[in-house]
């Protein structure tokens, strides 16, 4: 059987949000949709909740793997999808209700490649954090896309808020990595990508609690998040497009150190700093104050300078 849209859904230990995010997205108006929950290795009542689901609702398909992270299980899904379209959700948060229909709609429009909705932000009860708006935007010829995705201008790093053609995928697996996966995922597929539509519309609600990658204390394995920085850089031989992955090296070595240093953690502290050192270096060498400026980030290179030498006074300066 032929789907229109795969969803792919890894779910660990989320037996309090699992329901309603499977509910949001059954509801939503696609013809041919399949949604595959990976269960990854969860100790709580998941798998349940979501097998009962499936027998209410048939495009519901559960596959459970021992716990190896986010980027795993979303690799396992994308073995599995049969959809013409891909596209991700995490298992805490929830879809608009017309979400895929409208983004759809704009990709069949566009023959594109990548369609990408704003979304919201938001606390367990609904309260508001951010919205993470968009303006209408339709990008074509590989470059652009790849340029479009590394500014970050309209655009944001995450998997959940687009839909892709699935032979982007094709060959492809996510790093397997804590953190930021989805930046080099994306840089990888907004490279080969030669029509991208950017929506102003909210599809996606992100909901953030102590569990969620954003509410997590800071440890060493923050440095996935420089590493794909690096993986990301190394995708590009284009001496304009690679200065966007080196700024990220950077601005994340400070920002993740700066974090660090407000947990008042001194052994993190330091060992993050002589861990991505060298990385930070190397990044630094790329982006000299011309190339910055042709990217309207000059201002940075002190902070930037700043930071390769006296790290706990830049931190405490930003």
């Amino acid at each position: 059987m032929s789907f229109e849209l795969s969803v792919i859904i890894p779910a660990y230990n989320s037996e309090k949000f699992i329901m309603k995010c499977l509910l949001s997205v059954v509801r939503q108006k696609v013809s041919a949709m399949e949604i595959i929950v990976v269960n990854d290795g969860s100790t709580d009542n998941t798998a349940e909740i979501v097998s009962t689901l499936a027998e209410q609702h048939d495009m519901i398909r559960l596959f459970s793997t021992k716990n190896q992270g986010v980027a795993h299980a979303r690799n396992v899904g994308l073995r599995l999808a049969r959809g013409k379209y891909i596209t991700f959700v995490d298992a805490d948060d929830y879809l608009e209700p017309d979400a895929y229909s409208s983004m759809l709609y704009e990709m069949k429009k566009h023959n594109a490649d990548i369609v990408e909705g704003a979304c919201r932000k938001e606390k367990i009860n609904g309260a508001l954090l951010y919205k993470c708006m968009l303006h209408e935007e339709v990008i074509e010829g590989k470059y652009n896309c790849a340029k479009h995705f590394l500014e970050q201008e309209n655009c944001y790093n995450y998997m959940c808020n687009k839909i892709y053609k699935k032979e982007l995928f094709q060959n492809r697996k996510f790093p397997l990595l804590h953190y930021s996966e989805d930046y080099y995922m994306n840089a990888l597929l907004h490279r080969d990508a030669f029509c991208k539509v950017t929506l102003n519309k909210i599809v996606y609600h992100y909901v953030i609690h102590d569990q969620s990658a954003c509410g997590k204390r800071i440890e060493i394995n923050r440095l996935d998040t420089i590493r794909a920085g690096v993986m990301t850089a190394n995708l590009f031989t284009d001496a304009h497009l690679k200065i966007y992955p080196c700024v990220y090296i950077c601005d994340y070595c400070i920002e993740i150190t700066r974090m660090i240093y407000q947990q008042k953690d001194k052994a993190l502290f330091n060992e993050f700093i002589t861990d991505s050192r060298q990385i930070y270096l190397r990044a630094l060498k790329w982006i000299a104050p011309k190339k910055l400026k042709n990217i309207n980030k000059s201002q940075k290179y002190w902070l930037y300078l700043l930071f390769a030498w006296f790290p706990g006074l830049a931190v405490r300066l930003k």
